[in-house]
């Protein structure tokens, strides 16, 4: 049932997914049909104009042309205080000046059957009344007068829409032949030509494409719809074949093999229905005789065999001897045979090897999780580096953002910043990365630890605390070590949900060369500062111990652990050379043994430098990924240089062949196709042994790192990282 739910959450899951891509897809769509339409428009109107203006120009030019005086074309009025406006030819015709507006003005009139575009020259400072400007027309003259270049825009005129056009009329050398008298000079803003034209054919272009693609969107958004449902149908069916299959194998391993050491048959009230030689000097072991049968202990055992119909295996030790007894119940007979070989052998020499494989199994484990979390550390730092670097370039002064801008822009680097630590910590569990080593106080971190407890675990928990050595500074991570006493304090308060006493106590130890080479652990002789962090709580099974420090174990609730607290712990102790025991006694509570190794270094007052460099040069950034490419282009050039931009090592070869006289800095990522960034330095170096290269990565062994350096590798820098960190790290190289 649980399954079946499940595999319908996940289709409804997808399939909302999918919904709401098509949607937001379709919606952009619809946004860009619009903006067409427009765009249409807005090309026809220039168009209009650009044709009109030209034939302003040319007639402008040329002072005007002559037409014969007809009933249409009678003299200008407007044009009598030129003396040359009338002319007769010499046959006699008589000739009229048309100035360049009345031409323009006769052909829109001839236009208006032709198209429905509009053209119309008008003014503030009229010579005809009938060329005065609309509502529109006279606001975007007054814009005109504010400097503006144009005016444009979707308007009615008589209830229907027209996209309207209008751009300032300059007064030119051939425009004062007519208007000199009004007291215009060259260059002066006249007026204005407006084109208008009829929008209802491109809001039909507009809906027919949004229509047509609607039919196309919904066609895509069915067939793939159908393609999620059988896909997950397929995978669940496949599911279901593998489980069966996996059952079905294990019901056939249970079947019982003849076995030369005891064996015997047994009803599930303990009867014996048959038991071989090596078996009955046993029985009596296990408290048998011929009127009780079996004690109630083992008829419970073949009780469970038998209702859970599966195998069980139960190592006991019987005259002097250790025996593994496998019991395997008969399908559709209410008995169970009993298997037995004697171990003892193998007891004596798993004793002798049983520090050995705890040490391997334990290092086997981290080395795993650290393969895991070395496989998705560079592509999940790569994906931090593009957002932090994008929320930087919005937190910029050039970005003008208001206090609640910044604030979110802010929130959004301290989330990147969670994560890239997270990754850092899962990194630490496997031993993939170097910790950050500086001199720190333990008895500095025990105050601020007791600080957190005290406002995150419960009031009724009486917390004290020790601090006995004499010598507490040594060299590690501040935040992974107050992480790991957070951790332990925080697991006490769980195992004490009605009050108790947690008690965290420091002191000096010294540890010899023997201890140290009997230890599972790889540490050396020396002084040691102990914590020890001890609770009155219910204390932890024998077999939830052996199990504490492996990775995602946890006995909380589902959804209330991780089972990576103690985890984290233990890698933290281990990077710091050091060695982490823990006792419990159930019902009366737990104490753990942290010892790590005292340093004779000072403690170091650091102050946190966090302004942003300035420089200049030029830098080439490489980096497969794009994100990457551009925000941090961006960002050099607003620290003031200049940037080349490559996705691969070989193409940052090429560049760097052709233009290494100029380039000042590569900054390169490590792992990247066709050519990583090892290859890449290497190459470069062949080509200028002085140029100066930084590697940024998002995980990098240090073993590599080390080599790179020894060749002359200017620096690296860890992504994802803050601009500040980058500037000052480009100011150091830059200035070497």
């Amino acid at each position: 049932m649980i399954r079946i739910k499940t595999r319908k959450y996940t289709t409804i899951g997808y399939m909302a997914l999918w919904t709401l891509m098509i949607l937001i897809i379709f919606i952009i769509q619809v946004k860009l049909e619009f903006e067409k339409s427009i765009d249409m428009a807005e090309i026809e109107a220039i168009s209009t104009y650009e044709a009109d203006l030209n034939l302003r120009s040319w007639m402008a030019t040329h002072g005007g042309v002559y037409i014969p005086i007809t009933a249409e074309t009678q003299p200008n009025p407007y044009l009598k205080n030129i003396p040359e406006q009338n002319i007769v030819t010499p046959n006699g015709v008589e000739l009229t000046l048309m100035n360049p507006a009345w031409a323009i003005r006769s052909l829109n009139e001839y236009k208006k059957s032709k198209t429905s575009a509009k053209s119309h020259i008008t003014s503030l400072n009229l010579l005809r009344p009938e060329n005065a400007p609309d509502e529109w027309e006279t606001s975007a003259l007054l814009e005109f007068e504010k400097g503006t270049p144009d005016v444009r825009g979707v308007f009615p005129i008589n209830n229907e829409s027209y996209f309207r056009y209008m751009k300032p009329l300059i007064v030119e050398q051939g425009c004062l032949k007519c208007h000199d008298y009004q007291g215009y000079e060259i260059g002066d803003i006249r007026g204005g030509i407006s084109v208008s034209i009829l929008y209802t054919p491109f809001q039909k272009i507009r809906n027919n494409n949004i229509i047509e693609n609607g039919i196309i969107f919904i066609l895509i958004y069915l067939i793939v719809l159908v393609i999620i449902i059988f896909s997950l149908r397929i995978i669940s069916n496949r599911n279901t074949i593998i489980k069966k299959a996996t059952e079905e194998i294990f019901a056939l391993s249970k079947f019982p093999n003849e076995n030369p050491n005891p064996v015997m048959r047994i009803s599930k009230d303990g009867s014996i229905i048959y038991a071989n030689e090596a078996a009955i000097s046993l029985l009596e072991e296990w408290g048998w005789d011929e009127t009780s049968g079996m004690s109630d202990k083992w008829k419970q055992i073949f009780q469970i065999v038998l209702d859970l119909k599966t195998k069980r295996v139960i190592e006991e030790k019987c005259d002097k001897k250790f025996f593994s007894f496998t019991f395997v119940p008969v399908a559709g007979f209410e008995y169970v045979n009993v298997y037995g070989y004697d171990i003892t052998e193998r007891k004596k020499t798993e004793k002798a090897i049983r520090v050995s494989e705890e040490r391997l199994r334990q290092s086997q484990k981290m080395d795993a999780i650290g393969q895991l979390a070395g496989g998705i550390a560079h592509d999940f730092n790569n994906m931090l580096s593009g957002i932090m670097n994008a929320a930087q370039l919005l937190k910029g002064p050039k970005r003008n953002l208001d206090e609640k801008g910044l604030k979110f822009v802010e929130m959004i680097l301290d989330a990147s910043m969670r994560a890239a630590d997270l990754n850092t910590k899962l990194l630490a569990f496997g031993r993939k990365v170097k910790i950050t080593s500086t001199p720190i106080d333990i008895h500095t971190i025990v105050d601020d630890t007791i600080i957190l407890l005290n406002r995150t675990i419960d009031k009724r928990i009486n917390i004290s605390v020790s601090k006995n050595a004499e010598d507490s500074i040594v060299m590690g991570d501040n935040s992974a070590l107050q992480n790991s006493l957070l951790n332990l304090g925080i697991n006490a308060s769980h195992a004490m949900p009605d009050g108790g006493d947690l008690r965290i106590e420091t002191r000096n130890i010294i540890l010899n060369e023997n201890y140290c080479h009997s230890s599972s652990f790889e540490i050396s002789a020396g002084k040691y500062i102990e914590i020890e962090v001890r609770d009155t709580g219910c204390g932890i099974s024998p077999e939830n111990l052996k199990k504490i420090f492996e990775p995602f174990f946890t006995t909380r609730e589902p959804g209330k652990g991780t089972g990576l607290g103690l985890t984290s712990v233990y890698g933290t102790i281990i990077n710091h050379h050091g060695a982490i025991n823990v006792y419990s006694d159930m019902g009366r509570g737990t104490v753990f043994h942290l010892y790590i190794p005292c340093s004779d270094e000072a403690v170091k007052n650091v102050r946190s430098e966090e302004s942003v460099l300035s420089g200049v040069g030029q830098i080439l950034l490489v980096d497969d990924e794009e994100l990457i490419r551009v925000t941090g282009k961006y960002s050099l050039e607003e620290m003031g240089y200049t940037v080349l931009l490559a996705e691969n090592g070989l193409e940052a070869v090429e560049i760097f062949k052709s233009k290494n006289s100029e380039i000042d800095l590569v900054i390169i990522d490590m792992i990247m196709p066709h050519m990583n960034g090892s290859e890449a330095f290497y190459k470069m170096r062949k080509i200028d042994k002085n140029c100066k290269v930084i590697i940024s990565s998002g995980f990098t062994k240090d073993e590599n790192l080390d080599e790179l350096k020894k060749s002359g590798l200017a620096g690296f820098i860890e992504k994802p990282f803050r601009d500040y960190e980058l500037s000052k790290l480009i100011t150091e190289v830059l200035n070497k």
